[in-house]
């Protein structure tokens, strides 16, 4: 009796678990229908801001002298930013970093002296003062201009203009279909 039972709920699993695949192997989907398209736009922007980074290098025999050479260069570069009407928020160090040059580029030749480099990034909110800004900071203590870099404040509201002009653009083209 035992045995007849283990077989018959044997029997009933087996045909439980069948049966959503039975299902399954009866139904057919119908192939699916796509349509592909794409669209651009190109938003031109005037730019409202420009980040500008300006390095400062001095060098000398002894680590003091380049470090001095450097602070110097470096107040006076500060001062005359700032005199354009940069922010002190908008005046930042990048890097600072000393770098030891050995005679013949060995160490066991001696010391020949010390590269002190200063690195600084400015943000200006009046992109007209851009020319007078790299004059200035060259003309005082600046000795690097590592790069420059226009942008916009409203960078979002511009990517969801272009965005939703390249949508408009693809709807309007004829489409491709695949499928039947």
């Amino acid at each position: 009796m035992r045995s007849r039972r283990a077989g018959l709920l044997g029997g009933i699993l087996l045909l439980l678990v069948s049966l959503p695949a039975g299902v399954c192997w009866g139904e057919q989907t119908p192939p699916l229908r796509t349509v592909a398209t794409a669209g651009e736009s190109i938003v031109y922007v005037t730019p409202d801001e420009v980040i500008v980074q300006f390095g400062v290098e001095t060098f000398g025999e002894a680590l003091d002298k380049a470090k001095g050479d450097n602070d110097a260069q470096s107040a006076r570069l500060v001062k005359a930013i700032a005199a354009l009407g940069v922010e002190k928020k908008d005046l930042q160090i990048d890097n600072l970093q000393v770098e030891v040059e050995y005679k013949g580029n060995h160490p066991y030749e001696g010391i020949r002296g010390y590269i002190a480099r200063r690195g600084y990034s400015v943000k200006l909110r009046d992109t007209k003062l851009f020319e007078k800004l790299v004059d200035t900071a060259l003309k005082n203590g600046a000795n690097q201009v590592n790069g420059f870099e226009f942008r916009t404040t409203e960078l979002r509201k511009y990517r969801d203009q272009a965005r939703s002009m390249a949508i408009r653009a693809a709807k309007e083209k004829p489409s491709l279909s695949r499928g039947t």
